[in-house]
């Protein structure tokens, strides 16, 4: 499935303001594959935007998703 363009460039504009509180040099996203945050340009326009550069980590399922939030407490930003 598709994203339209629309709501990857939300979802961008999201990752951008919530590095704007982080001071690393790396924005960890915890995401589905294919919901936006994957977007190349979506990518190099935040890192040109705010010289963060974005890591970007996929689950498969929810469980996945919540082994990974619990293994690794406060390593992703968004």
């Amino acid at each position: 499935m598709r994203m339209p363009k629309l709501t990857a460039f939300v979802t961008a504009t999201a990752v951008f303001a919530s590095a704007l509180a982080a001071t690393a040099a790396e924005v960890h996203v915890l995401n589905w594959k294919g919901y936006g945050a994957d977007e190349p340009w979506a990518i190099a326009a935040f890192e040109k935007a705010t010289g963060n550069k974005v890591v970007n980590d996929f689950f498969n399922s929810e469980q996945e998703m919540l082994t990974k939030l619990r293994t690794n407490p406060g390593l992703y930003d968004v």
